[in-house]
């Protein structure tokens, strides 16, 4: 994924366009309107996983903080 990464906005927009009209290139407006439900389906639970690995993360991190946190706290009351 990491050459998408390095594609400004344009670039990612031209190639959205030309991924979309590859796709709908022989399809009836039925076939196009499913195909489109379709990756705007799969679309949203990308996006949800990506929330919650990144809400995983956080907490993670949280975890680590706050043990972090109690071995300090013990080293300045010893």
């Amino acid at each position: 994924m990491s050459r998408f990464d390095s594609l400004d906005p344009e670039q990612l927009s031209v190639i959205a366009n030309i991924i979309a009209i590859s796709l709908a290139k022989g399809k009836d407006s039925n076939e196009i309107s499913m195909l489109s439900n379709l990756l705007s389906s799969v679309g949203s639970l990308l996006e949800l996983i990506a929330t919650q690995q990144e809400n995983l993360e956080s907490a993670k991190e949280k975890q680590q903080q706050i043990k972090d946190l109690k071995k300090q706290i013990k080293r300045l009351e010893n």
